[in-house]
């Protein structure tokens, strides 16, 4: 069996061999398969970043009262905390070459952190007590997953959620 090359056809991850060979059809398709896991295992969510007025207090806030840690912290100017929240990273920080968005003015629908909780009501009176404010109180949604929408201190969206069916794991 001797195989030259494979083709992604438009791009759609969908690939045929070519070349001179003779294998069967299944063969195929394990290549084909292969490729694609390999693909989606190289490609993940790192993280994803918000441009903040402080990102040192935030990322004390957010350290102390949402049980993130701090993966790693720049020093000035832009004094960047990339937040290790579960399996995900959140970079914060604060940046000249760009305006900082006006947090509060936007709906928390646009963009907002959401964060798992096992008690909504008991974690969105604690967050309350140190400075979140209540943008959607609780609601349960189509899904069944129990929801309350805050803003932290700095106006950035923060829901808490919830879910019927965990879609983490």
């Amino acid at each position: 069996m001797f195989l030259r090359t494979w083709i992604d056809l438009h791009g759609q991850g969908v690939c045929r061999l070519v070349g001179d060979f003779s294998m069967p059809a299944w063969v195929e398709l394990k290549l084909v398969w292969l490729r694609s896991a390999l693909q989606t295992a190289a490609m993940r969510l790192e993280h994803c970043a918000l441009q903040v007025p402080d990102p040192i207090a935030m990322a004390d806030w957010y350290v102390k009262h949402l049980d993130v840690t701090v993966a790693r912290a720049g020093g000035a100017p832009n004094h960047a905390r990339f937040l290790q929240a579960g399996p995900v990273l959140i970079e914060i920080y604060q940046s000249t070459s760009a305006p900082t968005p006006d947090y509060p003015a936007m709906h928390p629908a646009q963009l907002h952190l959401a964060f798992v909780s096992e008690n909504i009501r008991v974690d969105r009176d604690r967050l309350v007590v140190v400075g979140a404010k209540i943008a959607e109180d609780f609601f349960t949604n189509a899904a069944g997953d129990e929801l309350v929408m805050l803003r932290d201190p700095w106006g950035v969206g923060l829901q808490l959620v919830k879910r019927a069916t965990p879609m983490l794991t």
